[in-house]
């Protein structure tokens, strides 16, 4: 019974973005098909019958949406929602490889990945309205499957925002579905050969940008720092540029932002060293890199005179 109600209220999300499919592939475990083939109607070009193995017991489903591939795992001890980049590769093995498995799709990058806990759903709408430029069909104006109490819709604002105690709760669980989660994808191949620490600096940075995204700043700013203090270059370009855009820092803290943005593009991260070589923060001598440099100017100095042009 709660296998059967987990898979109708986290199906029953996407009826409110029924006119934006492009694409739809539906995963199906063998035992799940032989239940329900009889009064099963899908267009097999549509559906995917999984291996018959115990890490393919969930069903899934894949939407093609706007820029954005999305596949959701709607059951298992950490479900979760992974949503990739609508590029030509991942069309092909995402929707058209005929063979594809849960395996398959864990094993590939993705740019974000959410929860089905707590409030997934109120926190998953403010990612695809926000960061991805998905929104609902027009005339939504309930969130179906939601109680009137908390599912009101507004084209501009999203959802109503919870209380301070439903957010804090949910923070709550999403400590524990980290946990979870990370202990199965830290087993995938991607994985392999990478050293205990730069896993664990993946996982923290992932739970800092869940964080981010559901507005508890508290919490983003630790993992930042743990992560970058694992050596992880993202972690360490956001961090840094983290601090140097928060106006209430005095300037001593911001120059060690700049510090970890001039780690980060020591690592090779792209955009730090582009920002880097912009505003000639200072660099390894043995690196050289070809970007346009400000001369006379630097990075705090630019955010601030951009912040004042801006008020």
């Amino acid at each position: 019974d709660t296998q059967s109600n987990q898979l109708r209220a986290r199906s029953v999300f996407w009826k409110n973005y029924s006119q934006k499919f492009n694409q739809i592939k539906i995963l199906l475990p063998k035992h799940t098909y032989q239940v329900i083939s009889e009064g099963l109607v899908v267009n097999s070009r549509n559906l995917i019958i999984l291996p018959d193995e115990p890490n393919e017991n969930s069903e899934a489903c894949i939407f093609e949406i706007g820029e954005h591939i999305i596949v959701e795992i709607l059951r298992g001890q950490a479900s979760e929602i992974r949503v990739f980049e609508r590029s030509q590769r991942n069309i092909a093995r995402l929707l058209e490889n005929k063979n594809l498995s849960l395996k398959d799709i864990r094993n590939m990058t993705y740019g974000y990945v959410h929860d089905h806990e707590y409030l997934w759903q109120f926190a998953f709408e403010k990612l695809l309205r926000t960061k991805l430029n998905i929104t609902p069909n027009s005339n939504i104006t309930h969130f179906l499957g939601l109680p009137k109490s908390i599912g009101k819709y507004d084209h501009q604002y999203g959802m109503a925002k919870p209380s301070e105690e439903s957010l804090m709760k949910r923070q709550s669980r999403l400590i524990e579905w980290n946990e979870r989660f990370w202990n199965e994808e830290e087993k995938t191949e991607k994985y392999s050969g990478v050293s205990p620490l730069v896993k664990k600096s993946y996982r923290d940075l992932a739970i800092a940008k869940n964080a981010l995204l559901d507005g508890n700043k508290h919490v983003y700013e630790t993992y930042l720092h743990k992560s970058a203090n694992k050596g992880n270059p993202e972690a360490m370009y956001l961090l840094g540029m983290n601090i140097i855009n928060n106006p209430k820092n005095p300037p001593a803290l911001k120059r060690d932002g700049e510090g970890w943005v001039i780690k980060s593009a020591d690592c090779g991260y792209e955009l730090a060293i582009n920002l880097a070589t912009k505003y000639g923060l200072a660099l390894p001598k043995e690196k050289e890199y070809k970007a346009r440099v400000v001369p006379g100017k630097n990075l705090v100095k630019a955010i601030n005179s951009s912040r004042k042009r801006k008020l």
